[in-house]
C-alpha cells in the first residue's frame, strides 16, 4: 500500500465515476452504522433472505464503480510495464483486499478465531477472478458473463443431501452476509460485466451503455418475478438489476458531471470520496467499533439517524483533508 501525491501510473480521473464512487461510500458509512441498532426500521436494513432494499444495492454499486476503471487501468499499465508485471499487480492489490477484508472480520471467541466474509473479500474475489478475462476483446467479455451468469444460477439451485437432510447449495451461504466464497462468484460476474459497460465509457458511447443498462434492469425484473431477488444469495436476478440500476445511475452522474458545464468539472460533496474510497472505508471500520461500543444499540430512530449522518460528516472531512493535501491512499 502506497502514499502518493504522484501516483506510478497517472490517469486521467473521471469525475462522474469519483461521484458515483463517493455516493457509495458515504452510503455505505450510513447504513452500515445505523444498521447496528435495534430500532432502526427494516427497509434500511439488508433484507435476510429474499427480498430487496436500498441497502442491498450498495454493495453492488460500489463493485460497480470499481469495474468501471478496471478496463481501463489494466490497458494503461500493460501499456507501461508490461503484461506480466501488471497481472502482478492486479494479483497483488486485489489479494491486498482480502487480506484486509479478513483482518477486518476477525473475530475471537472461547471456541476459537474465526472469520467473516465481507464486502472486501468479495471485491477481491471478483477482481481476480475478472484479471483471467479482462485482456479479452469486449464482445467475448460480454459473451463469457452470459454463460457464466446462467452457469451460476443453475449451480446455485443444486440440490445436496447433507446428513440425509436435502439442501439447496444457495442456501448455503446464508451465513454470510456478501454470499461467502460461493457466493464471490456472483460478485465476479457483476465485476466482470461491468467491464463491458466500463469499456462503452472509454468510448464515449452513452447510448450504448443506457440501452445495455434499460435491457439489464428489465431482464433484473423479470428474472425476480420467476427466481425472486437475493442479495444474500447474490442470485442472477441481484446481478442483473444491479448492472441495470448501476448503469441507469452511471449515465445519470454522467450527464450532470461530464456534460454539464454549470459543475465545473469539479463536485466538492462526493468527489473527495470518490478519490480515497479504500482509505475512507477502512477508516470507517474504526468509527464503526466506536460507534459499537459507546452508543447504546437501543436509542431511538432519530438520534440513530444524527448519529449515521455525522459519521458520514467525518468521512467527508477527512476526505476533503487528504484530497487538499493530495494525499491518495493507492493498493
Amino acid at each position: 500500500m502506497e502514499r502518493n501525491s504522484e501516483p506510478v501510473l497517472k490517469v486521467e480521473r473521471s469525475l462522474a465515476i469519483d461521484v458515483f464512487r463517493g455516493i457509495t461510500i458515504s452510503a455505505m458509512v450510513f447504513v452500515n452504522i445505523i444498521g447496528i441498532f435495534n430500532n432502526t426500521p427494516s427497509w434500511n436494513k439488508h433484507t435476510s433472505d429474499f427480498g430487496l432494499t436500498y441497502v442491498d444495492l450498495v454493495a453492488s454499486f460500489f463493485i460497480f464503480t470499481i469495474s468501471l476503471t478496471y478496463h481501463k487501468s489494466f490497458k494503461r499499465r500493460k501499456e507501461k510495464f508490461g503484461s506480466l508485471n501488471t497481472y502482478l499487480q492486479f494479483l497483488r492489490r486485489y489479494g491486498a483486499f482480502i487480506g484486509f477484508g479478513f483482518l477486518g472480520a476477525l473475530s475471537y471467541s472461547p471456541s476459537g478465531i474465526s472469520f467473516s466474509w465481507g464486502v472486501l473479500q468479495a471485491i477481491g474475489f471478483a477482481g481476480i477472478f475478472t484479471l483471467l478475462f479482462i485482456n479479452f476483446r469486449i464482445i467475448v467479455r460480454f459473451i463469457i458473463s452470459i454463460y457464466l451468469l446462467i452457469f451460476y444460477q443453475f449451480f446455485s439451485i443444486v440440490e445436496l443431501i447433507i446428513d440425509e437432510n436435502t439442501i439447496v447449495l444457495s442456501e448455503m451461504i446464508l451465513t454470510d452476509s456478501h454470499g461467502g466464497f460461493i457466493g464471490g462468484f456472483g460478485w465476479t460476474i457483476l465485476m466482470l460485466m461491468a467491464t463491458v459497460i466500463g469499456e462503452l465509457f472509454e468510448k464515449k458511447e452513452l447510448k450504448k451503455i443506457i440501452l445495455f443498462s434499460i435491457l439489464f434492469s428489465t431482464v433484473g425484473v423479470i428474472l425476480a418475478l420467476i427466481f425472486g431477488i437475493s442479495k444474500q444469495r447474490v442470485n442472477i436476478s441481484y446481478i442483473t438489476l444491479s448492472i441495470g440500476l448501476g448503469g441507469i445511475l452511471f449515465c445519470i452522474l454522467w450527464d450532470i458531471y461530464e456534460n454539464n458545464e454549470s459543475t465545473n468539472k469539479k463536485s466538492r460533496i462526493f468527489q473527495p470520496q470518490g478519490k480515497n474510497a479504500f482509505a475512507l472505508y477502512v477508516f470507517h471500520g474504526i468509527l464503526y467499533g466506536f460507534t459499537l461500543l459507546l452508543i447504546p444499540e437501543s436509542i431511538g430512530w432519530g438520534i440513530i439517524l444524527i448519529v449515521g449522518v455525522v459519521n458520514m460528516l467525518i468521512i467527508w472531512l477527512l476526505a476533503c483533508i487528504l484530497d487538499r493535501n493530495n494525499i491518495y491512499i493507492i493498493i
